[in-house]
């Protein structure tokens, strides 16, 4: 524990004096307690806008393991669920909260209005951010195949492998070879430089397309001259949420305000008295800004074996620069990061345990200290107090707004401190960073 300024105590105490010193129109009591969501939101934001909560963690690298989940850390405990979500947003949108669902008692929204909603948006979220990754492998391909089809769950494919089923065993499983790495591309850029890819299959492939195959399908770009297999990091959509069976709501917690946001704005721009134009665009809004924190952050902000730093940079890095890090083995040199998703190169020679600085999700522990500095204090109580004011609709609540100016203002100031003590700051999170910039998914605004 580093800071004893405040308990959490009196951080909920003072936030509900700035809201509602009577206590008549909120609370800080039951399962989902109104105030405390509103402060562990606003501190969530605050450290997804400075990276301010970091860990150094050991992690046991496995020769021939070619992934690393980080999110599977217990520094990323998935505590957030869908049925915590929904208390929260009963709360913004003065419906009662149930501990076992939304039962929709003002016949404003239903319980399965909510959590078709929650399912889609957090689908909508992974497959925008790309943060969260999962590998999957195709049914094998006989020589000169070139398309094979993915489970109606991969929504986004991000890195594509081809490995011969003849090779030997010892990757991924042990039924097929060592991978080769294949880039991205499309028919039109292979039928330009590979005129002869459609009929003229290769030792193995170079290349992969979305653009002209059937949905769930990839087109590899040329077929191989033996069978093989497909495997591929991509982003899956989510577990089901059921209403009744509180489950993590499948984005890491300090992203998930940005679901709640979402659904919201679905459900305030839906024709009839529930509808409230103004309100849902500034919902949308708050869940625009969580994409984009979250295609930026960077998780992993240093690493090192037996006391040697490694550099941290991107998979598409590590593909381009080491081209054969994924069949050489030895001690690892460079650590490639995509989202949550980690991988050295070159393939560990025998085990090691590697030591990675990460920027954690937001602690908290309602019967100890607020984990802040004392200048930060008032930043966050303030922000809980422009959240909180969200249900007071109308003017109340715009005169909030300066509130989270001023957190987003503060966090810059944060920020600057920090470059200007460090020289090589934007190059220790680039990784966070050019990942997206590196293999862009959405075009941009001009572009569209």
């Amino acid at each position: 524990m580093v800071y004893t300024h405040m308990t959490w105590a009196s951080f909920r105490s003072t936030l509900l004096d700035h809201l509602d010193p009577l206590g008549v129109f909120y609370t800080d009591s039951g399962a989902t307690p109104e105030v405390a969501s509103l402060l562990v939101e606003a501190l969530r934001e605050w450290n997804c806008l400075t990276s301010r909560y970091k860990r150094r963690v050991n992690i046991d690298l496995v020769p021939g393991q070619l992934y690393y989940n980080l999110h599977t850390l217990a520094t990323f405990p998935q505590a957030v669920t869908d049925q915590s979500l929904v208390n929260e947003m009963a709360y913004h949108l003065l419906e009662p909260p149930q501990v076992a669902g939304w039962v929709g008692v003002t016949s404003m929204f239903t319980q399965a209005e909510i959590w078709a909603h929650l399912n889609r948006v957090r689908d909508k979220f992974l497959a925008d951010t790309g943060i969260l990754l999962s590998e999957f492998n195709s049914n094998p391909l006989l020589p000169g195949e070139t398309i094979t089809i993915f489970s109606q769950d991969v929504m986004d494919p991000r890195r594509v492998l081809w490995r011969d089923v003849a090779a030997a065993p010892g990757f991924s499983g042990g039924f097929s070879g060592p991978p080769t790495h294949l880039w991205r591309s499309d028919e039109f850029e292979g039928d330009t430089a590979l005129q002869s890819w459609r009929y003229q299959a290769r030792a193995h492939p170079i290349a992969w397309s979305v653009v002209r195959p059937e949905p769930l399908q990839i087109r590899i770009i040329p077929g191989a001259t033996v069978p093989g297999f497909i495997d591929i990091l991509a982003t899956r959509a989510g577990a089901t949420l059921v209403a009744g069976a509180p489950s993590w709501v499948g984005v890491p917690d300090d992203l998930a305000w940005g679901i709640k946001w979402g659904v919201m704005g679905d459900l305030l721009s839906h024709e009839g008295p529930v509808k409230d134009q103004e309100r849902a665009e500034y919902c949308k809004q708050r869940y625009d800004e969580c994409v984009e924190i979250a295609k930026v952050r960077a998780i992993v902000i240093g690493a090192q074996i037996t006391g040697k730093w490694l550099p941290v940079t991107t998979m598409h890095d590590m593909d381009a620069s080491m081209p054969r890090w994924m069949v050489t083995t030895g001690p690892p040199k460079v650590v490639g990061v995509a989202g949550y998703t980690m991988a050295v190169g070159p393939m560990p020679d025998h085990p090691y345990r590697i030591t990675l600085d990460i920027v954690e999700s937001t602690p908290y522990d309602f019967a100890s200290f607020v984990q802040l500095g004392k200048e930060e204090l008032d930043t966050i109580i303030e922000m809980g107090h422009h959240l909180g004011s969200f249900k007071e609709q109308g003017a109340e609540w715009k005169t909030t707004f300066p509130l989270r100016v001023g957190m987003i203002e503060d966090a810059a100031k944060l920020n600057g401190r920090v470059r200007a003590m460090s020289i090589f700051k934007d190059l220790i999170q680039e990784s966070g960073r050019q990942d997206e910039n590196r293999k862009q998914r959405i075009e941009s605004s001009e572009e569209q």
